[in-house]
């Protein structure tokens, strides 16, 4: 293969279908910590399938039927693609794994310095399980609203203000990328308080300086690595980050 072809199997690995295709088996793990009776939804999720509440009883199985349906036609754009299913999820989780390992430290260090404790619930008892699975699988909502839909609609409107206004094709760029990427993070700082996700039934949190912090800083990182590495990297990297938190590798136990 010669860099040529190297320079663009990358970039379709990043792209968009490759991405939402790695990102395939944490949704439906998450649907099956749905399924195994796992008391909370991530909020999201919530936010994302808000309109498939119509469906009353039926809700769940209308989210699987539309997961089922999304997921086939992004194998079908990856096979259009000529790229190799499993080695990809492979490379996609590994990659994940690696970014995880190289983040997590300053994600830890800022919890130190910042005097701030994440936990799944206010009795700070530890997780079980189902509820892991649950935070770990969620990763890839938050990153499907935040960066793939947030970061995506930022940067689409930045670039043709920035360009409306009279900045060239390469200011406009670098414009709607720090929109998008600054926006999204305060976006997804923001729904963690009870002022912007109350309304989804799951509650949410006062605002406390520390942790709108973390969280910003935590959404800028995401935010980076899924524009370097694509979406997929950065939900393994996020689902994988929540599960050392589990473990017990910061200060409290897990965020979902």
């Amino acid at each position: 293969m010669s860099e040529a072809q190297g320079a663009e199997q990358r970039e379709r690995e990043s792209g968009l279908a490759a991405g939402l295709f790695g990102m395939l088996p944490l949704l439906f793990l998450y649907e099956v910590a749905q399924r195994s009776g796992l008391s909370w939804r991530n909020s999201s999720e919530r936010l994302a399938t808000q309109l498939l509440g119509l469906f009353g009883p039926w809700e769940d199985a209308a989210r699987l039927t539309a997961l089922l349906i999304v997921g086939a036609v992004v194998v079908a754009l990856c096979v259009r693609d000529e790229l190799p299913l499993v080695p990809l999820v492979g490379r996609q989780l590994l990659h994940g794994a690696l970014w995880a390992m190289l983040l997590g430290p300053i994600l830890v260090f800022s919890l130190h310095l910042l005097d701030f404790k994440l936990a799944v619930r206010s009795s700070g008892a530890s997780p079980d399980g189902l509820e892991v699975l649950g935070a770990v699988s969620g990763a890839a909502w938050e990153e499907l609203v935040f960066r793939v839909f947030a970061y995506g609609v930022l940067f689409l409107a930045a670039r043709r203000l920035a360009l409306f206004a009279g900045q060239g094709e390469r200011g406009a760029r670098w414009t709607a990328e720090a929109v998008g990427l600054l926006g999204s993070s305060a976006l997804f700082a923001a729904f963690h308080l009870e002022l912007f996700s109350g309304w989804l039934g799951k509650g949410g949190e006062e605002f406390r300086a520390a942790a709108f912090t973390f969280r910003f800083l935590a959404g800028i990182l995401l935010g980076v690595l899924f524009r370097w590495r694509g979406p997929a990297v950065s939900s393994w990297s996020h689902g994988l980050f929540n599960l050392s938190l589990a473990v017990g590798v910061a200060p409290g136990v897990l965020v979902r």
